[in-house]
């Protein structure tokens, strides 16, 4: 299952990406199913899209650096 998250344009436009490299981005995602690895985005701004994953004590992150 993939669960879409329609907020991640206006986190990067609030991160001060413009509109060409939001579109990017945006399709990287589509294409490969993660933000890992998009063009232009910088890599101190990977964990804002981080997700724990699991509950608990189980809990993972899905990006790990």
């Amino acid at each position: 299952m993939t669960i879409v998250n329609r907020t991640q344009p206006l986190a990067l436009e609030t991160l001060d990406y413009e509109g060409h490299q939001i579109a990017q981005i945006e399709a990287h995602v589509n294409e490969q199913g993660t933000i890992v690895g998009a063009p232009g985005l910088k890599d101190e701004h990977l964990p804002v899209f981080d997700v724990a994953v699991g509950s608990g004590r189980s809990r993972t992150w899905a990006i790990s650096g």
